[in-house]
């Protein structure tokens, strides 16, 4: 047990970390212990999708958590994230990942950032292993309400509304322009293909973000991650659009299914 200062003695506030004695907060840093007057409780940690993540302890968010998803193969829990997100902060696999200050999980060995030919798979996505079955919450974030997933969403076409959630820009919604762009980035020279193409505007950090249909007033229909924004395609858009990943392919190469309400 952990006595209170004698400011806090006898009330009923939940006392900060940061006012303990230096050797007490580092045995409390992780994971996170709340003290009360008398009692100590756990502190569950709990991310959903649109929740961001970074890749050192504390310092600014690099990118957005998608959704909940479990190994097919192992059965371990994990989140969805963007793979270009994991390549481009040099990420090995066990690397940690945060909340904030928190530990979420760790980068698993399925990352996918492109292909090297334009005949390749080529999605963007990446598992961040969860610390725990009780990490993560298979619902997301829209316009500030917490939506339950309850399951996929049906292949979209043309003229469907698609919403999605970063990190950065929070919950925005567009028209689906294209179901099958194609592109080659001209940064590090990958194909992407087969992707959802959507009418709408991202920022740094929403990579990763949950791509999702509504359903009624509580839950959500998931169907993709977003890659990024991105320049006309030649295929199938004259417009800039913000390309995501499509769920079936990201479950059915990866070995994932959905975790669901």
């Amino acid at each position: 047990m952990v006595s209170g200062s004698d400011v806090a003695a006898g009330s009923d506030i939940e006392l900060n970390k940061l006012s303990l004695p230096s050797e007490l907060s580092r045995l409390l840093a992780d994971p996170i212990i709340v003290v009360y007057p008398g009692q100590v409780r756990t502190q569950f940690t709990v991310i959903r999708g649109g929740d961001y993540w970074n890749a050192i302890r504390g310092l600014p968010y690099n990118c957005t958590i998608g959704f909940e998803v479990r190994d097919d193969f192992t059965g371990k829990w994990g989140m969805l994230t963007a793979g270009h997100c994991i390549e481009d902060l040099d990420l090995a696999i066990g690397a940690k990942v945060y909340h904030d200050t928190l530990l979420i999980g760790t980068v698993s060995g399925y990352v996918r950032n492109g292909a090297t030919s334009s005949t390749s798979l080529g999605i963007d996505g990446a598992v961040i292993f969860s610390r725990s079955a009780s990490t993560a919450r298979d619902d997301i974030i829209h316009f500030g309400q917490i939506r339950d997933i309850t399951g996929a969403a049906p292949e979209a076409q043309p003229g469907w509304f698609r919403c999605m959630t970063g990190a950065t820009s929070g919950s925005v919604c567009g028209y689906v322009t294209c179901t099958h762009g194609t592109y080659q980035d001209s940064g590090n020279g990958r194909y992407y293909n087969n992707m959802l193409m959507i009418d709408l505007l991202v920022q740094g950090g929403d990579s990763g973000g949950p791509v999702y249909r509504t359903e009624g007033n509580e839950s959500a229909l998931v169907g993709g991650i977003v890659s990024g924004y991105v320049p006309p395609l030649t295929n199938c858009t004259n417009s800039n659009d913000t390309s995501a990943s499509k769920w079936s392919n990201l479950s059915s190469f990866f070995h994932l299914t959905l975790v669901t309400k």
